[in-house]
């Protein structure tokens, strides 16, 4: 048996808003793991916060995985980030190309 600690960050479409029926993806992934046949403990981390952008997971990320990470249970991180970084505000980026891409890489490196 292993335990398995899955960390997931990202926006409202991470943290499940708006699915009335089973609390978006996140949730629904929880409960199919739930029904693995596998010896597997499966421990799964919503961090999805609606309107997070890159900016702010990147500024939350390493106090997130401090207080969740065992260094003896095997951790798969997963982003789904990003859609929030999209919008257009008042005919402005909310978040640059190019700021988006270096929060990516700097999330990807601290991971």
């Amino acid at each position: 048996m292993r335990d398995i600690n899955i960390l997931v960050f990202g926006d409202s479409i991470t943290y499940g808003a708006w699915d009335k029926e089973k609390g978006g993806w996140v949730n629904r992934l929880r409960l199919a793991l739930e029904n693995d046949d596998s010896n597997n403990y499966y421990t799964i981390f919503n961090l999805g916060i609606s309107g997070d952008v890159t900016e702010s997971i990147k500024n939350r990320f390493d106090n997130e995985c401090k207080i969740r990470f065992n260094k003896n249970d095997n951790t798969i991180i997963i982003f789904s980030i990003g859609i929030s970084d999209t919008q257009n505000v008042k005919d402005e980026d909310r978040v640059s190309l190019e700021t988006f891409r270096n929060n990516i890489i700097t999330l990807i490196n601290s991971a």
